[in-house]
């Protein structure tokens, strides 16, 4: 199973374009998102990034991973914010006016 801040890495380097601004925007350094890149590629099974000398990119897997990412980052807060409203719901109590009639 693929780590949930794994998936935050990936949709915050497609988000940012490079490894440093992306790191710097989740408050980590550049080798610990790179070793986390890595570690993505493995559990995936397929590289994301194609290399160059000085720049990290998506390839097109990595495009389709990083969509699939933001996608599952989403429905993580959409099923929280669901849970604490149905819970919320359970200890408000709701009073209905009463209406007198005036003979």
């Amino acid at each position: 199973m693929i780590e949930m801040r794994l998936l935050e890495i990936l949709s915050a380097f497609a988000e940012e374009g490079t490894q440093t601004a992306a790191a710097e925007k989740l408050h980590i350094s550049q080798p610990a998102l790179s070793s986390s890149m890595r570690k993505l590629e493995e559990e995936i099974g397929a590289p994301l990034f194609e290399h160059t000398k000085n720049r990290m990119v998506l390839n097109e897997n990595g495009q389709a991973a990083a969509e699939y990412a933001e996608r599952i980052l989403r429905e993580e807060v959409a099923m929280q914010t669901h849970i604490q409203e149905q819970e919320r719901r359970k200890h408000t109590v709701s009073f209905a006016p009463i209406v007198r009639s005036l003979r």
